[in-house]
């Protein structure tokens, strides 16, 4: 809802909608810790800590969209897909390259795969794929129907 509001797509005020998402974040995490037990629940005073340090990061962001995001790509652990496509979509998170000491150089400078090669289940299951798409594609050069160049 906050990169909604940020983008004027609902009214929604932008930094409560922010707020709101950080505080389901924790609770989903300490739900999910409470099921065997074994890890630990996010404190209470902790929990608070970050979100204060958040909202002040927000406050005195350029780009409140990318502090938005890079807490949504935190909270989206485990779904690579959703993460894949928000960085493509917005830029953001600036994910560090860490293979070298430079701090200005991201991943988002490198090139994205614009598809993703096919599951091995689904070469096996669908017989509808073309002789093509099996690995003589270009994954940085073969688009989507909905993601194709501007002329």
């Amino acid at each position: 809802k906050a990169e909604l509001a940020l983008g004027g797509f609902i009214t929604t005020d932008a930094k409560t909608a922010f707020t709101v998402g950080l505080e389901s974040s924790f609770a989903y995490c300490n739900k999910m810790a409470s099921y065997d037990g074994l890890a630990p629940k996010i404190k209470a005073e902790d929990k608070d800590a970050y979100i204060k340090t958040m909202q002040e990061k927000y406050d005195a962001a350029t780009s409140k969209l990318e502090i938005v995001m890079t807490q949504k790509w935190i909270a989206d652990f485990g779904n690579s897909l959703g993460s894949y496509a928000d960085l493509r979509r917005t830029g953001f998170p600036q994910v560090y390259n860490p293979d070298t000491d430079d701090d200005d150089d991201t991943y988002n400078t490198k090139e994205f795969p614009f598809v993703f090669p096919y599951a091995s289940t689904s070469l096996i299951t669908n017989v509808t794929i073309k002789d093509q798409d099996l690995g003589s594609r270009n994954v940085h050069e073969t688009f989507v129907f909905w993601n194709q160049p501007k002329n």
